[in-house]
C-alpha cells in the first residue's frame, strides 16, 4: 500500500517541533548562563569526580611544595589562591578511590585542573590478636566469611618464603620475633597487606579478609614488593627502624613527622616527601598515623641490589615511587639538623591497600 504523503509530512513536522521544544530551553540556558570566571593570577581551581563524572566530596587536594591543603565539599571543588605563576604538582586522594597526581602550569591568568579519581573496592579489616604459640598463623576468607584455599601468604623480610593457605583457609608462618609486613595473595581477589609484630614470647593471629577484584597497579605493587623485602633482609638495625601499625598505636603517635624523626633518631622536616601507596607522592605532613600498615625509616640505606638502589633524599610509599626530597647534602649535615630540619635517606610508607 502507497503511503500517504501527508500524514508523513505532519509526522515529520511533529517530530521536530518536538526536537524543538528540546532544544530550545537548553540554547537559551546556554546564553543565560554566566560566564566561569579566571581564577585569577596566581591562583588555581579544579574539580575531583569519579570515572562517571561525579562529584566527589571529601577529597584531600593539596600541594606538596606550599604547604597548602583543602578537603573538597559535596559539588567536588577546590581553590588554591596566591600560589604564585610556578608549575606545581597537585595531589587528589580519598581512602576508597585511587589517589592520582598532576602537574599544574599556572599561566598569568591562574590555572584549573579536573581529576578523575579511579573507585577502590573497600575490603573487611584484618584482625589482629595475640597467639599463645609463636609465629604468625591465621585464616583467609572472603568478604562472606568462606574459606579461601591456595591463597599465598608471606612474611615479607622473613626467612620462611611462601606458604598456602589449606582447605580450611588456614596458614601458618614459622617467623622469628620482629616486625614483617605480611602479604596475601589470591589469583582474582586484590592482596591485602598486614603489619604485624611478632613478640619474644608468643605469636599473632590474623583474620583476612580478600576482596574479588583485579588491582590495576599489579606491576607496579610486584616492584615495590621485591624492594621492602630486600630492604628489610638487608637493613641495620642500628640505621634503620621499622613500624606496624600495632607499634605505631603503642608510642601513642599524633602525626608521621614525630614518627619519623624516632626512627631517624634526629631532626626530620615535615616536608619530606612520601610516595603514597607507588601511586603518588605526599610530604610528611599530610599522613595521617592511622592509614599506615607500615612504616621504614633509614638514616642510612642498606646495599640494594640491581635495580633497587635508592639514591639519597629519596623517599617512597609501598617503594613504588621515586622521588627527589629536600635535604640531599651530605649525611652528616643532612641528620645533624639545622633549621627546619632534614631528611632521611630513605621512607617507606605501606598502608592496607
Amino acid at each position: 500500500m502507497a503511503s500517504n504523503p501527508v500524514v508523513l509530512v505532519t509526522a515529520r513536522a511533529a517530530a521536530l517541533g518536538s526536537l524543538l521544544l528540546v532544544i530550545a530551553p537548553l540554547r537559551i540556558a546556554a546564553q543565560q548562563a554566566p560566564r566561569q570566571p579566571r581564577p585569577g593570577r596566581g591562583n588555581l581551581i579544579g574539580v575531583v569526580v569519579d570515572t562517571l563524572g561525579r562529584p566527589l566530596d571529601s577529597v584531600q587536594v593539596f600541594i606538596a611544595g606550599h604547604r597548602r591543603s583543602a578537603l573538597t565539599p559535596r559539588d567536588g571543588t577546590f581553590r588554591f589562591d596566591s600560589i604564585g605563576t610556578d608549575t606545581v604538582t597537585v595531589t587528589a586522594r580519598r581512602t576508597d578511590h585511587y589517589p592520582s597526581s598532576k602537574l599544574a602550569r599556572l599561566a598569568k591568568d591562574g590555572g584549573t585542573l579536573v581529576f578523575e579519581l579511579i573507585p577502590r573496592l573497600a575490603t573487611l579489616p584484618v584482625v589482629v590478636t595475640e597467639a599463645t604459640l609463636s609465629g604468625v598463623r591465621g585464616v583467609v576468607s572472603d568478604t562472606a566469611f568462606h574459606a579461601i584455599a591456595g591463597a599465598d601468604i608471606q612474611a615479607l623480610g622473613g626467612r620462611g618464603g611462601i606458604v598456602h593457605s589449606d582447605s580450611l583457609g588456614a596458614f601458618f608462618l614459622d617467623v622469628t620475633p620482629g616486625q614483617y609486613m605480611v602479604r596475601v595473595t589470591k589469583p582474582g581477589m586484590l592482596p591485602q597487606m598486614i603489619g604485624v609484630t611478632v613478640p619474644p614470647t608468643g605469636g599473632r593471629r590474623l583474620a583476612v579478609h580478600l576482596e574479588p577484584g583485579t588491582d590495576p597497579y599489579h606491576a607496579r605493587r610486584a616492584w615495590a614488593v621485591d624492594g621492602i623485602t630486600e630492604r628489610l633482609e638487608r637493613r641495620s638495625a642500628v640505621w634503620s627502624h621499622v613500624y606496624s601499625r600495632e607499634d605505631i598505636a603503642r608510642l601513642h603517635v599524633d602525626d608521621v613527622v614525630t614518627l619519623a624523626k624516632l626512627g631517624a633518631i634526629g631532626p626530620v622536616s615535615e616536608d619530606c616527601s612520601v610516595s603514597v601507596n607507588g601511586l603518588t607522592s605526599a610530604p610528611l605532613w599530610s599522613i595521617n598515623p592511622d592509614d599506615i600498615e607500615f612504616f621504614e625509616v633509614y638514616a642510612r640505606m642498606p646495599a640494594m641490589g640491581m635495580g633497587t638502589t635508592q639514591p639519597h633524599g629519596v623517599t617512597s610509599i609501598n617503594g613504588n615511587t621515586r622521588i627527589r626530597t629536600q635535604g640531599t647534602a651530605p649525611r652528616s649535615s643532612r641528620m645533624g639538623g639545622g633549621a627546619g630540619g632534614s631528611c632521611p635517606e630513605g621512607m617507606f610508607v605501606w598502608t592496607a591497600r
